[in-house]
């Protein structure tokens, strides 16, 4: 901020919050990424539904990530933001869940 414009013909990239936002060829950006969206680890335990047979016939134990990682040179918070603007907005939450899957 201290480098935005303050008086008419300063010399700067930066407009003032006084001035009317002007769309320029400076805004265009590479928006290209590749993001790691979901995972799922899981395993099965055979060796325990054979004791526990009377009540459960599969046991899953697993974990799964969700907006794991994304690479990108983007500048805005996320490259699959649904306008051009990019402001003030949340990018795409990472989740983690973890479960048990049980057979009856």
């Amino acid at each position: 901020m201290l480098h935005i414009w303050r008086n008419k013909g300063d010399v700067n990239d930066i407009q003032g919050a006084d001035y009317t936002r002007q769309f320029s060829s400076k805004d265009i950006e590479d928006s290209s990424y590749t993001r790691l969206r979901n995972i799922t680890l899981g395993y099965s335990f055979p060796q325990i539904t054979n004791v526990a047979k009377p009540m459960f016939t599969g046991i899953k134990l697993y974990v799964q990530a969700q907006n794991l990682y994304t690479w990108t040179n983007f500048t805005g918070f996320d490259p699959e933001d649904s306008n051009n603007i990019a402001s003030y907005e949340y990018p795409t939450p990472r989740t983690f869940t973890l479960g048990l899957d049980l057979k009856f």
